[in-house]
């Protein structure tokens, strides 16, 4: 046996030239949401009956769950949202309370003829509500940029 290759100018004999062909396709299929596309559910239904219904089922008790988280975490923020609301107008009506008893007490100290115990009560509460504001605004500010 000898294989012997043609010539290049010479017409190649049939036993000689053999012709190879290899086909090759591919198929990819995308689908997004939580369900196939109706062809790939309808081959599901086929190779398996029923699991088109289940895979239907499935993906409506996952939706209706995910609908049962949104609605509890809407709820939580309300919550926490009406809660700091009545932080806010609890620490105004005390601080607003707290300036009364203040002011009170330091016209108290004046009736009683003690003008520097009354002056000296006056700066030190007109400090503090100072420092308390200024405090209030910028710690905020810090928590919110970090």
């Amino acid at each position: 046996m000898s294989n012997k290759l043609p010539k290049r100018n010479q017409p190649p004999t049939p036993a000689s030239h053999i012709e190879k062909r290899i086909e090759v396709s591919k198929k990819e299929v995308l689908f997004m949401g939580p369900l196939p596309d109706p062809e790939t559910l309808q081959k599901y239904e086929e190779i398996y009956p029923g699991m088109a219904e289940r895979i239907i089922a499935m993906t409506e008790k996952e939706q209706g769950k995910r609908h049962e988280n949104i609605d509890k975490t809407i709820e939580i923020e309300r919550r926490h949202q009406r809660s700091l609301n009545l932080n806010v107008r609890m620490g105004l009506f005390l601080a607003f309370g707290s300036v009364l008893v203040t002011s009170g007490m330091c016209c108290y100290f004046a009736y009683l003829g003690n003008i520097d115990a009354a002056s000296d009560t006056a700066k030190w509460v007109i400090a503090s509500l100072a420092a308390v504001f200024i405090t209030g605004r910028i710690a905020p500010q810090k928590i919110s940029k970090d």
